[in-house]
Parts: C-alpha cells; structure tokens; sequence
C-alpha cells in the first residue's frame, strides 16, 4: 500500500504516517487511489470530474457530446 509521507525522522528521511504512529486512511472513497484525501474522503481527481461533470452537463445531467472532449481534458488535469 502506498502511503503519503508526512514527517521525517532524525536524519531527515520522509516517513509514512503509520510509520509515526498516524494511521489515517489515505484511500479515496470513490476510485480507491491513495493520496492526500481532497473532500468527503475523495481524492483530487474525483472531485475535479464531478465539478467538471456539474459545470458542463445540461438538465438532463449529461455532458454534450460537442463537450466531451473539453470535459475530458479537464477531468484529467494534474
């Protein structure tokens, strides 16, 4: 399991969270990455889809299919 590292220890080396005695659960919710937790135990990246998802779909709730592409390079932002 990969997990952030967020302390050092006294030589200066990066140290994992369950290493200090931190253990946090570091998986996203929604798509089960590890990293830093962004909203609601959901990583970055799904919370960026569903806000692109929200400012891009019609009533209907679908993304067009003009705004598909756009959609997609935004989702996939870094």
């Amino acid at each position: 399991m990969v997990q952030p590292l967020i302390a050092r220890d006294d030589d200066g080396a990066d140290v994992c969270g369950p290493c200090v005695g931190f253990a946090a659960d570091y998986t996203c919710k929604q798509c089960g990455r590890t990293g830093n937790p962004h909203s609601r135990g959901r990583c970055a990246h799904c919370v960026l889809a569903e806000r692109v998802n929200a400012l891009l779909a019609g009533p209907d709730g679908t993304i067009t299919s003009q705004l598909e592409p756009l959609a997609a390079v935004l989702a996939d932002a870094p």
